[in-house]
């Protein structure tokens, strides 16, 4: 299936790779893309050439394709040379999921944000009782029906099994450090909504943009709120975020995680934000009549959402309700134990 492209935007490298092969963008970095079993197929991580090995940026899923690949790229990319460091942008499992396997396999060190590693952490030692069953009481209180599929997401079974574990070797990133990386320095921006402690690597010297999930060129990444944070405002922080983007220059050569490398980061900053702000308003207008957030769900989600999809269309509907309760548009309230919103 050919790739979808965003025409406001300027993609000038030809090449894509196939799943577990590398194209040199220019001396030094490296796109590899990885296969990912979910209805967005792949995920693009990147190697940058390090003295005498490499720093990866994302390291893709925990399964047997993901590492069949990886076998591939240290026998064709990397070859004598070694991974020494690997970056991870957040804690999602297709970029953080293969962290611990690569690190065992390379003795590299691993970086992350504190936000990231404390996510990680919740995540893979879910055991307390009482705190499930207050998260699957927030979920109840939504009106979600498909709760047995949520209650093995809330478990972090779902997680567990697309992660191959937590990294030994853990360096914390903070915003605005600056990371050596061979001959150049990369600009650590922390970004957020997307994920807590997203990182983002920028080389002026190279003008080029490492992006994550921040930015992607013809979707919009998933922004949610999650049953452990219920009051948090995420796409506020998302939003917000694209402000520290916009002292690059126009021309940055973008590397997302998911699509095409591009050049125009402002116009596709300005399409997201749109984006939203329309999504926004639609919500307003529709909650002129109270509606539960599993009834709004299917209005902003034309197509049937299932599995992880109906978790991640069912936070970004409460991400934008929250939105709209912050800026004190809409009141939520508690009605025979079920929330419900209007204007």
């Amino acid at each position: 299936m050919q790739e979808k492209i965003n025409p406001n935007l300027r993609h000038p490298i030809e090449a894509t790779p196939e799943s577990g092969e590398a194209v040199e963008i220019q001396k030094g970095v490296y796109w590899i893309r990885l296969p990912v079993p979910f209805e967005l197929n792949h995920i693009n991580v990147w190697l940058l050439e390090d003295n005498d090995g490499y720093t990866l940026v994302d390291t893709g899923i925990s399964s047997n394709k993901t590492c069949a690949a990886w076998e591939r790229i240290f026998k064709d990319v990397i070859k004598e040379k070694s991974i020494n460091r690997i970056i991870v942008t957040h804690f999602h499992p297709d970029h953080f999921g293969l962290a611990h396997w690569l690190c065992e396999r390379t003795n590299a060190d691993y970086f992350a944000s504190k936000e990231t590693i404390e996510r990680v952490n919740f995540l893979l030692d879910m055991e307390d009782k009482n705190h499930l069953e207050t998260r699957m009481s927030f979920y109840q209180q939504h009106e979600i029906v498909d709760i047995e599929f949520f209650e093995d997401f809330l478990k972090g079974s779902l997680y567990a099994a697309v992660v191959s574990g937590k990294p030994v070797n853990t360096n914390v990133v903070n915003d605005d450090d600056s990371l050596k990386i061979g001959e150049y320095e990369w600009q650590v921006i922390m970004t957020y909504g997307h994920a807590p402690g997203h990182i983002n690597l920028y080389c002026k010297e190279l003008n080029m943009l490492i992006s994550g999930d921040q930015v992607l060129p013809t979707i919009t990444s998933n922004v949610s709120v999650h049953a452990d944070q219920p009051e948090e405002n995420p796409l506020h922080d998302y939003l917000a975020s694209f402000l520290k983007l916009k002292f690059l220059p126009a021309d940055t050569l973008v590397l997302p995680s998911h699509g095409k490398v591009f050049e125009g980061l402002h116009q596709r900053i300005k399409e997201i934000v749109e984006h939203h702000n329309e999504k926004l308003e639609e919500v307003f207008l529709i909650c002129e009549q109270a509606h539960s957030a599993s009834e709004l769900m299917p209005k902003l989600f034309r197509r049937k959402l299932e599995g992880i999809n109906s978790v991640l269309g069912f936070g970004e509907t409460l991400a934008h309700l929250n939105y709209l309760c912050h800026q004190k548009r809409l009141q939520r309230n508690l009605q025979e134990g079920k929330y419900i919103y209007q204007h």
